[in-house]
């Protein structure tokens, strides 16, 4: 397997937040986990220990049947609590999940692969994307007391939450029209806070069918937030 150039930047980074999301994403999508091995082995051969210590903290184990919203669940927990035992317990469950192969005949030679449902995988990026989105700071106070505003993280924020849109789309997901409409605003120091706010509400939901109406409403009234900023300057 050929590392892919982001990765490679994000471990030479040492952007370990990003490295262990884009390993996380590589469990659902190459479930003989291949890819994962390959990709850890680089990381650390460079330098970088994607590993927390788990001796003292043991992973808590839900029992058989397990479903897709425990795996989801599972995978969310494990870009905070990145250990062994919780990634092996991961692979028992997508396996348990995903037991289905096609065998694919290429020039001659047959190999797996693996069945995922493409929304599953677009629920993970929606997740690992809220995930970034909460750790974005947009006002923070000078040695004054003073409120400054990022700005530049605004306009991160928006890239995210378009990003969060297309995979709304990707998944075919809609739902009736509605106007979203926020408080009328005389500052702009209350409507990065109240951003920040949504952004909040947003890391609080669990990534399920339910819940995906309210992850697009939220996402839509940031997106109209900004672009309401963008417009008065």
């Amino acid at each position: 397997m050929v590392v892919s150039k982001e990765f490679k930047e994000a471990v030479q980074e040492k952007d370990i937040l990003k490295v262990r999301i884009m390993l996380k994403d590589s469990l659902l999508i190459d479930r003989s986990f291949m890819t994962f091995e390959e990709l850890v082995n680089y990381a650390q051969k460079s330098g970088l220990d994607v590993w927390i210590d788990s001796s003292d903290d043991p992973v808590e184990k839900v029992k058989k049947q397990w479903t897709i919203d425990l795996m989801n669940d599972e995978l969310t927990l494990l870009i905070s609590d990145f250990t062994e035992e919780r990634v092996d317990y991961i692979k028992q469950i997508i396996r348990e999940i995903y037991p289905e192969e096609k065998k694919v005949e290429n020039r001659g030679k047959r190999f797996s692969r693996v069945v995922v449902d493409d929304n599953n995988v677009s629920f993970g990026k929606i997740q690992n994307k809220i995930v970034i989105l909460s750790r974005i700071g947009l006002v923070r106070r000078n040695e004054n007391g003073e409120k400054i505003l990022l700005r530049e993280n605004l306009k991160e924020v928006n890239k995210i939450v378009k990003e969060i849109e297309e995979e709304f789309s990707k998944m075919g997901y809609s739902e009736k029209e509605a106007i979203f409409k926020f408080r009328k605003l005389k500052y702009y120091s209350n409507a990065y806070e109240e951003i920040q706010d949504q952004i909040s509400k947003l890391s609080r939901l669990k990534i399920n069918n339910k819940n995906l109406g309210k992850i697009k409403q939220i996402t839509r009234e940031i997106k109209e937030k900004i672009s309401e900023i963008e417009s008065k300057k």
